[in-house]
């Protein structure tokens, strides 16, 4: 017989792999209509394939399961992988082995994710892989779960206004804590241009780009994910 993710093991006289095994050879004994029964190994997965987390939320659990019986102990190892996700980076690595004791069903991994960077970088991934079961016990589906590490860094945009200057480009990208970095020059007829500013007519904090005094840190930036800053001509 077959069954998705187990080990078919032998038939035995009583469910559940109970009783004697009954093989080809066995003498029959029994002078009824009667049942013989499968005996499937246990079977130890993940609960699902594949994992999400924000960056900044600390810890992710993964839990394996127990399928196809749970008589006896079982164990099985465990390990993460390298993706776009590094070790060290984005999550601290994790190895070891899960023992399943009589009846127990379920077990599960906590890994450690990193928040390091304050740079928008895009999500990361990496894996978790089972290996060597014992105790009878075989890998079930899936053996391998991916996770999936969401950026919490989001992107703004910037919108240069040139206060009847031309500017190039007249937007940026950019993100909360980080300094706004090269700044462009607009040019207007008439005027020497002053620098950036928060507000227009040259009113709120003066802004600067990395040649300039020490960079503003972007702040207080509107919900409309949107920000400007205004050009002083003189």
């Amino acid at each position: 017989p077959t069954r998705s993710g187990c080990t078919f093991i032998g038939w035995y006289a009583g469910d559940n792999g109970t009783g004697t095994q009954v093989t080809e050879n066995t003498i029959v004994s029994t002078a009824a209509n009667h049942a013989i029964y499968a005996k499937w190994s246990d079977a130890l997965g993940f609960s699902q394939a594949s994992y999400s987390i924000a960056e900044n939320r600390g810890t992710i659990t993964l839990t394996v399961t127990r399928t196809a019986g749970s008589t006896g102990p079982a164990t099985v190892q465990y390990a993460t992988v390298n993706g776009t996700a590094i070790a060290g980076t984005d999550y601290t690595t994790k190895t070891g082995t899960l023992t399943f004791a009589a009846g127990a069903t379920s077990q599960t991994i906590p890994i450690v994710i990193l928040n390091k960077d304050a740079v928008f970088t895009g999500d990361r991934s990496f894996t978790v892989v089972l290996s060597n079961p014992t105790g009878g016990a075989a890998l079930g589906a899936p053996s391998t779960a991916t996770v999936t590490i969401q950026d919490d860094d989001i992107i703004w945009t910037l919108t240069y206004d040139g206060e009847g200057g031309a500017v190039t480009p007249t937007t940026k990208p950019v993100t909360i804590g980080q300094p706004y970095g090269t700044l462009p020059s607009p040019t207007r007829t008439g005027y020497r241009f002053a620098g950036w500013w928060t507000g227009n007519n040259g009113t709120g904090t003066q802004v600067t780009g990395p040649t300039g005094p020490a960079p503003v840190a972007i702040s207080n930036v509107p919900d409309d994910r949107s920000s400007g800053l205004s050009g002083v001509n003189r």
